[in-house]
């Protein structure tokens, strides 16, 4: 069966919808539950709704044979840098695997009390073995590249979920200013 590589414009935009709006609209609802929108545990809820995304995405990919992971991703699939799996390659590369690895936990990790900077330090290995190999005559290994992503996948959740936190605090905060008009 022929695999077709092109995703249409409507198909991307679904996708960034999905990943824009949902979060966002559970942190503001979960906010008038517990009464304030600094109580919600943003990391949570969007860690929760971007891992549920990325696996429904996986089985769509598997059953419509299309190129969802890479686009939600950035991957380039270069087939030398992704595991073989039964004398077939993977559709993402080794560091791809190891980041959808890390979202798929961050929402076992993301209700544990910890300083958030913890998972931010998460992405330095990925940004110094990516670098060294751009930039530098240095070649990393499958077993790198999936560690590097693995740590570098929930802080990457982080980053979202703050610009989810702050677009949900900026939507509140219209909604208030709307009703003192």
């Amino acid at each position: 069966m022929e695999i077709n590589t092109r995703i249409s414009l409507l198909e991307k935009l679904i996708f960034l919808l999905l990943l824009l709006i949902i979060p966002v609209h559970l942190i503001i609802m979960m906010s008038f539950n517990v009464g304030s929108i600094d109580e919600v545990n943003y990391y949570f809820i969007t860690s929760l709704v971007i891992m549920i995304i990325f696996i429904l995405s996986t089985v769509i990919q598997l059953i419509f044979k299309r190129p969802y992971l890479p686009l939600l991703l950035g991957c380039h699939q270069k087939w030398c840098r992704s595991f073989k799996s039964i004398h077939k390659y993977l559709g993402i590369c080794a560091r791809c695997s190891g980041i959808l690895l890390g979202i798929i936990i961050t929402p076992l990790i993301s209700i544990l009390p910890f300083n958030k900077l913890y998972v931010l330090i998460g992405l330095v290995p990925l940004i110094i073995d990516g670098s060294l190999q751009k930039y530098k005559n240095y070649e990393s290994n499958h077993t790198k590249r999936l560690i590097t992503g693995l740590l570098s996948g929930p802080g990457m959740v982080l980053l979202i979920a703050y610009f989810h936190f702050c677009m949900a605090k900026l939507m509140l905060y219209l909604l208030n200013l709307m009703e003192l008009i």
